[in-house]
């Protein structure tokens, strides 16, 4: 295997975000890696350019995703209430289940760097 050096930032954002999703082989296909090398990076923090571009990427992606879904659910909440508590508290759900995550990954990426300090 090729000599590369320990990526802390990029270990930080996929630990972060595996603890957020809870599961290694969904975080391994959103992020476009096999399991293995998803498992290989978590254990060292090393991975060729050529991988840690790809889950960069992939990182990137659920980013959007995540931004993109929350405010089109926080606009569909504004310009939508349709006075059906059923679908207006399903909306709810969807948009607070996306905050949380995203703020349990921040909330790992914050403890990792502290500790890395």
């Amino acid at each position: 295997m090729p000599r590369v050096k320990v990526d802390s930032e990029l270990l930080a954002e996929v630990q972060a975000l595996e603890a957020a999703i809870g599961n290694q082989s969904k975080l391994a296909h959103m992020l476009g890696v096999d399991r293995s090398t998803l498992l290989r990076f978590c254990s060292t923090g090393k991975a060729i350019d050529k991988t840690r571009e790809t889950m960069r990427k992939g990182l990137i992606r659920y980013k959007n995703e995540t931004t993109g879904s929350s405010e089109k659910v926080s606009a569909s909440i504004g310009a939508t209430l349709t006075g059906n508590i059923q679908e207006d508290m399903q909306m709810l759900r969807s948009l607070c289940t996306t905050v949380l995550t995203v703020l349990d990954g921040y909330e790992k990426l914050l403890a990792n760097g502290t500790n890395n300090n």
